[in-house]
């Protein structure tokens, strides 16, 4: 069943909402594939919610923080200036939208740390933390956006579709990160957001 669409029905408190880059039918988010829907995580609870355009993606931030440290607004203002970096970088953004999806907590039950999506991208911080350099969280949103080029758009036929049964890992981990790596921060030097001495030491 790897290929058929999938329907998801969520049932939380009437107070929660619940982010993703999955498209809501009725009652039901829908996944073109199953490919599709383990590539689209949710974040669902007491959020705050904030979104942009920049050009013609759409851009929505949904966060939960444990003691309200993180909002989603003051996060779209701090990464505005990169996303619209980003799209200066590439000319165009390969998508039609876009989810960030952040979860704070004072002690997180699990390792901080990011991963990337085709159509969003997931980031689990402490709100003693991460939650107070916002410039430390820009950097890491600007890797994770860019790989709306690799893999997202570029990649080994061994990516998508996946086998889930007898995995084959991709040979391109070098390609998938290091050039996501290389643009992230080069669309940061280029734009004013990264001075050149902390572009090379990194």
């Amino acid at each position: 069943y790897q290929d058929y669409p999938y329907g998801v029905a969520l049932v939380v408190p009437a107070d929660w909402q619940i982010g993703t880059a999955l498209k809501k039918e009725g009652s039901f988010y829908r996944a073109e594939s199953y490919d599709h829907l383990v590539d689209s995580p949710l974040l669902a609870g007491e959020l705050t919610y904030a979104d942009t355009l920049i050009d013609d993606t759409q851009v929505e931030i949904y966060t939960y923080s444990k003691n309200g440290v993180a909002d989603s607004r003051s996060l779209l203002n701090a990464m505005h200036g990169m996303l619209a970096a980003s799209k200066a970088f590439l000319k165009y953004l390969p998508a039609e939208h876009y989810t960030f999806l952040f979860h704070f907590e004072p002690r997180p039950p699990m390792p901080t740390g990011a991963w990337e999506h085709s159509l969003s991208s997931q980031y689990v911080f402490s709100e003693n933390r991460e939650a107070r350099d916002l410039e430390g969280i820009v950097h890491i949103a600007a890797h994770e956006f860019f790989h709306i080029v690799t893999p997202l758009n570029l990649h080994s036929e061994k990516v998508e579709p996946f086998n889930f049964i007898k995995p084959d890992p991709s040979q391109h981990l070098w390609f998938y990160e290091g050039v996501t790596e290389w643009g992230s921060l080069t669309l940061l030097l280029r734009d004013g957001k990264m001075n050149l001495e902390t572009y090379l030491n990194n």
